[in-house]
């Protein structure tokens, strides 16, 4: 063994003449390079006795030589290298000491790496110039005889034929392979508007065909952005990110692809020295990753399109070895020419829908429907969002169909209207009510029609949108009822204000009068219940006067504080009428509430659970948690509230007593919790065995956005 680790025992020869004839008779046979190549090695071995043999290449007159087969060199070995000498050898060169042989000098460290002492080339003589060579190679000293030239000599005019019928045959099949490539890649392009996909798609067709990188570059700003990059190594993919990730390319920069892209030219690389990556690198570490990419020829082409260059196509050979050629030069053209267009198509077909996009996006805020009629005012195509809106098929609305939409009030002088538009050639503007399919209602719109003239000035057709404003004018009326009510509150309010100051009078006179010894039992009784009945009467008053007034900062308050003092304040009362008062108040609840705001919500509902029940009855009071909410329960055994009454319940001066509440209560308490953040929903039943109504109010035990602007204001 060497120290290369390579046998260096050497076959058997064997009859050269014998070797030469066979060899004459099996290389012509075929015209696959796969198979010509091993053969000549095999020749090559039988006829001369060497440590190792190679066939090189060169496609370039000499400038740079690649080994196309070789057998006993190691993996080290470099695949390609430069002209062994100023002058491409037109015949043998016979060397028993590599080291000293002139013409053999820029090989030298390839040589001391792979142990090489002595070797022997000889010509092959390809479309009449040299442009190839069989070489013997020998890691002890050797002397070369006159026949071992001969015979090497003789193997390589054999070879040199066969070696150039496999190349045309190799070429023919990569021309059909491109041809097919070409309709691949044609037919992936034409077949989606999606063009990043698709120029993936295309990018990995290319690996391996053409290279064994392919990538596709776009201008975006002051950078060139890769949009599409294929390998078939994963790994090659995650290092090549990286590279990109750390060393952008500019298209600012005087060389390389800021070059290209000015000057609209293809460029054809067909072998990278490592001088030319030391020179281009920016600094060590680019320079490290550069070589790790092990590049060996490169094709660049600009990306035009309507006179405009937006991005470079790339095709790189690296590990595989192959150089690139002129052929692959115009393959990568017409392959750029093709992707251009589809890049400039999905980019207009890209710009014509964002277009579209904004316009429908203005006529959705606009809360508009869009549709179009000839120029007299026919439906003469199918209107999409006029069948959504009104459930009107295409058969019912074409033509003056759409008019048995509006309201029967309004469809005859809409249609006069539009007819006297249509002869004025004038705006149409108008307010109907059109059928609402999805409501089962009319609801009112607002149309707009522009006519859409020809250059004659005969209108060409009519566009129009039509607004739904129904929900807009109940706003509006609901806006007037409640200015009425702010209103009607202020002036309660006076009136409560007014009411106050001899109410505070009275209970202080009452309060005086109550402390009197000389009073009977009898007149006791009487003042203490006229003292509760004006207890009620103050409560109204600060009930009015908080319909007009905010309360104080809203604060971390126990709820189970709360409803105890207002059932204190209503126990006496809840005894008399021989009510059972069933509680479950759970402590250590603590919403952030206004309090006295929330006493006058569970004021208001025992207060009506009260009124609701003939005695005897219950009343059922329960404070809990539940998950991120607080639950305060009220229920009571009283009669219901029909359904009819359940769905005004919570209108502004609506009650369900007779002679008794201001029907503000629960209005006023529906308002002070969703303020909280918070609901109030209740559940009532007027059937004989299970009769009664029961509240619910849900408040958040972390208080929201609108209840921190109410405390802020």
């Amino acid at each position: 063994m060497s120290e290369t680790g390579l046998k260096t025992e050497r076959p058997p020869q064997t009859d050269p003449l014998r070797v030469l004839v066979d060899a004459s008779a099996s290389l012509p046979r075929s015209s696959d390079l796969d198979m010509v190549l091993p053969r000549i090695l095999a020749a090559a071995r039988q006829l001369i006795a060497a440590d190792a043999y190679a066939v090189w290449r060169s496609y370039d007159n000499g400038e740079t030589w690649r080994t196309l087969a070789s057998d006993g060199l190691s993996n080290t070995y470099s695949f390609t290298a430069g002209r062994p000498s100023t002058t491409v050898p037109t015949g043998p060169i016979v060397a028993p000491d590599v080291f000293s042989e002139p013409r053999l000098a820029s090989r030298v460290a390839m040589y001391e790496r792979e142990g090489i002492c002595s070797l022997l080339t000889v010509p092959l003589v390809i479309e009449a110039a040299v442009s190839g060579t069989i070489a013997f190679y020998y890691r002890e000293p050797h002397e070369f005889t006159e026949s071992e030239v001969q015979y090497a000599t003789a193997l390589a005019n054999l070879a040199s034929s066969s070696l150039r019928i496999a190349e045309l045959h190799a070429a023919q099949q990569r021309e059909r392979q491109r041809l097919a490539f070409l309709a691949e890649a044609s037919a992936l392009l034409s077949s989606s508007l999606d063009y990043e996909g698709t120029l993936q798609q295309v990018a990995r067709l290319a690996v391996p065909h053409i290279g064994d990188w392919c990538s596709l570059n776009i201008v975006q700003g002051d950078t060139l952005v890769p949009l599409a990059v294929a390998h078939e190594d994963p790994e090659k993919l995650v290092l090549a990110a990286e590279f990109l990730r750390r060393y952008p390319e500019s298209i600012y920069e005087e060389l390389g692809s800021a070059r290209l892209l000015r000057s609209g030219e293809s460029e054809l690389l067909r072998s990278i020295p490592d001088a030319d990556l030391v020179a281009a690198a920016r600094d060590e570490e680019h320079l490290r990753m550069l070589r790790a990419l092990h590049i060996t020829s490169l094709i660049t082409v600009p990306l035009k399109a309507r006179g405009r260059i937006f991005g470079l196509l790339r095709l790189v050979t690296a590990e595989s070895g192959r150089l690139l050629d002129e052929d692959d030069l115009h393959l990568a053209e017409d392959l750029a020419r093709r992707a251009s267009v589809a890049i400039d198509n999905a980019n207009l077909y890209r710009e014509l829908r964002e277009g579209e996009e904004r316009y429908r996006t203005l006529v959705a805020a606009a809360a508009a429907l869009v549709f179009q009629t000839d120029p007299q005012g026919h439906f003469n195509e199918p209107q999409r969002d006029w069948s959504t809106y009104t459930g009107q098929s295409w058969e019912e609305h074409r033509g003056f169909g759409w008019a048995e939409a509006l309201h029967t009030d309004d469809r005859a002088w809409v249609l006069e209207y539009a007819r006297e538009s249509v002869r004025k050639s004038a705006l149409l503007q108008v307010s109907a009510r059109l059928w609402h399919a999805a409501s089962r209602h009319y609801r009112h719109i607002v149309v707009r029609a522009v006519p859409m003239l020809n250059l004659d000035g005969t209108i060409r057709e009519w566009v129009g949108t039509i607004t739904d404003v129904h929900d807009q004018r109940h706003a509006e009326e609901a806006l007037r009822r409640t200015e009425k009510l702010a209103a009607a509150g202020r002036l309660a309010a006076t009136v409560a204000h007014e009411i106050n100051n001899p109410l505070e009078a009275v209970t202080n006179l009452l309060y005086i009068a109550q402390r009197s010894t000389a009073l009977d039992a009898e007149t006791r009784h009487n003042l203490a219940i006229a003292d509760e009945e004006l207890q009620r009467v103050a409560h109204i008053v600060r009930q009015t006067l908080g319909f007009y007034r905010e309360a104080t900062s809203p604060r971390a308050t126990d709820l189970a504080s709360i409803v105890t003092d207002v059932l204190d304040l209503y126990r006496r009362r809840i005894g008399d009428r021989k009510i059972q008062l069933r509680t479950d108040i759970a402590s250590g609840i603590t919403p952030v509430v206004v309090g006295g705001e929330i006493k006058q919500v569970v004021a208001n509902l025992v207060a009506n659970a009260i009124d609701s029940i003939e005695p005897p009855g219950i009343i059922s009071v329960e404070v809990r948690a539940a998950e991120d909410e607080a639950e305060i329960l009220i229920s009571d055994t009283g009669s219901g509230i029909n359904e009819e009454k359940c769905a005004r319940l919570f209108e502004p001066f609506f009650t369900t007593k007779k002679d008794v509440g201001t029907g503000l209560g629960l209005w006023v308490s529906k308002g002070i919790v969703e303020k909280h953040g918070g609901c109030i929903s209740f559940e009532s039943s007027t059937t004989a065995a299970d009769h009664g109504t029961k509240f619910k109010v849900r408040l958040p035990l972390v208080p929201p956005a609108t209840l921190e602007m109410a405390r802020l204001r």
